[in-house]
């Protein structure tokens, strides 16, 4: 469950750049770090932080340490938090040279803003990396008495109405593990940037229902795929698990599953253990398919003649698509149809 965002208070705020920088290069321009605390006045302070409780609730994801980080952010954090870290200003410096440890020629350098934060009774520390923008303004004016509109060049924009280019994380002290909330405006979904959640935080998502549902799908296919079985069976499980994401069934059940569709014992019980393994619960827990709604109304077949179909899951559920084939025979696809259209592709 989430907290309540609105409680949100930040406190010390420091910024460093961290400009863009690629691997193998002695030329890469160095992170220019603050010696001191920013001191935005308290309205832009408000603003700010009005920004970050805005995205944290509407897309924050509970977030947990990976359980062997790459990062030291899980660390840092970790020393914060048990007071063995006193020194705010070099802390936030050590984050800073984590973050350009871990960025590669891909990602775009930037600001990164971090923040003794409060939530409530908890003490928390936000870390948010922000993108620089560019925009044009507008303004009426008088030249020569005569009204005009000039037009300038805005450059170093942040937090625009409509800005999407930042990445906020916020640990908190409460938490039994290093954990907290993150949000990331510029993916889509509610997920956040592999880079950004693992790569640099040092963590993964905490098992929340919506999580829980994604990996029970996910893992499930990766079993399928990998396990040899024939054709026809994989085709089978994978309708099977589709129906049971689309079903009214209020929870999932990895042995439910198994018992109800896997047809071998063996089957049964190398799915169970790989789901144990891969994170799933073995004890039934609340479906939720926010994340993977899309995913679930499609299935895709590849055929080893690079034939790709794509069908919603409902024309199997009707029969306009049939699949049939022994476990000796090649499938056979069948669409029962009238059709609309044929176009080029490529």
């Amino acid at each position: 469950m989430k907290p309540d965002f609105s409680n949100l208070q930040l406190n010390n705020v420091i910024v460093h750049e961290v400009p863009k920088s690629f691997a193998n290069r002695e030329d890469n321009e160095p992170i220019r770090f603050s010696d001191i605390e920013s001191s935005p006045t308290p309205d832009v302070l408000q603003r700010i932080c009005d920004k970050f409780v805005g995205d944290l609730t509407k897309k924050g994801r509970a977030i947990v340490s990976l359980q062997d980080p790459k990062s030291r952010i899980p660390e840092i954090v970790g020393r914060y938090f048990q007071g063995s870290e006193t020194a705010f200003i070099p802390m936030s410096q050590e984050i800073a040279q984590t973050l350009r440890d871990t960025q590669k020629g891909t990602n775009s350098g930037g600001l990164l803003l971090v923040s003794h934060a409060t939530l409530g009774d908890e003490e928390g520390l936000l870390i948010a990396k922000i993108e620089s923008e560019t925009a044009m303004q507008a303004k009426f004016a008088q030249v020569n008495g005569k009204s005009t509109v000039t037009v300038s060049y805005l450059e170093d924009l942040l937090f625009h109405s409509q800005s999407k280019v930042y990445k906020i994380g916020l640990f908190l002290s409460s938490q039994s593990d290093i954990g907290g909330f993150a949000a990331d405006q510029q993916s889509g979904g509610g997920n956040l940037a592999k880079f950004f959640l693992e790569d640099f935080l040092g963590c993964e998502y905490r098992g929340q229902p919506d999580e829980l549902s994604k990996k029970f799908f996910e893992e499930s296919i990766a079993w399928v795929n990998k396990t040899e079985i024939s054709p026809s069976t994989k085709s089978k499980y994978m309708i099977a698990l589709y129906s049971e994401m689309n079903s009214n069934f209020k929870d999932l059940a990895v042995d439910r599953f198994a018992a109800t569709h896997i047809e071998t014992g063996q089957q049964k019980d190398d799915y169970a253990r790989h789901m144990k393994t891969n994170g799933v619960p073995d004890t039934p827990f609340e479906k939720n398919i926010r994340l993977i709604e899309k995913k679930i109304s499609q299935m895709a077949y590849y055929f080893e003649s690079n034939v790709l179909v794509v069908t919603p899951t409902s024309a199997i559920d009707d029969g306009t698509v049939q699949i049939t084939g022994g476990d000796n025979e090649k499938l056979t696809l069948t669409v029962k149809d009238d059709l609309k259209d044929v176009k080029s592709r490529g």
